[in-house]
């Protein structure tokens, strides 16, 4: 199972809105994640593979996209940009689209759906999209837990599941946001 925790952050500047996560697989470091507080920018290095996440515009990756709006079903289109995970020489693994609250994501010719476990529960749970029986989980076990988990199949490798961290982050991060508006 691979966990984040906190990581320490550089001295340059103490009013960085950025997040460090060190990245653990049985509680050996293998990476270090580094995002904004939006999740919509990440830079990470996971088993001395280097990996971005950004927004893009939609038309450069049209198989991708077009997955991602077959499976969309019958919610209403997504909007904005798509996040995209490349590797570091260039190539698109995944790509996913905030519909919502949740996020698909397509990811070699399959769509899954990243969404919130219930009101209670900090986690999110990843789903094929069209399936209720849940693949795993990411984010927090607990509310009173710092430790990030990533209990996801040995399908998904360790880049993936921190791609999937990042887009848990950026809802969580929402959910914050929406919740503060009600002041």
């Amino acid at each position: 199972m691979l966990t984040a925790r906190g990581a320490k952050r550089d001295k340059t500047s103490r009013f960085k809105l950025s997040r460090r996560l060190e990245i653990l697989d049985d509680g050996k470091p293998i990476g270090l994640l580094e995002c904004n507080l939006g999740g919509t920018e990440a830079d990470f290095r996971v088993n001395d593979t280097e990996y971005t996440i950004a927004t893009v515009e939609a038309a450069q990756h049209e198989p991708l996209v077009e997955l991602l709006r077959q499976n969309a079903g019958k919610r209403p289109k997504f909007t904005g940009k798509p996040l995209v995970l490349k590797h570091a020489d260039g190539h698109i693994v995944a790509l996913a689209a905030l519909v919502k609250a949740s996020f698909i994501v397509a990811r070699q010719g399959e769509t899954f759906e990243l969404r919130k476990a219930s009101l209670f529960n900090p986690s999110y749970r990843v789903h094929r999209t069209g399936n209720d029986q849940p693949l795993g989980s990411v984010g927090q076990k607990s509310l009173f837990s710092r430790m990030l988990h990533m209990e996801l199949p040995a399908e998904f490798d360790a880049a993936f599941c921190a791609y999937l961290l990042v887009l848990a982050l950026n809802l969580a991060m929402q959910r914050a946001a929406s919740s503060n508006n009600y002041n």
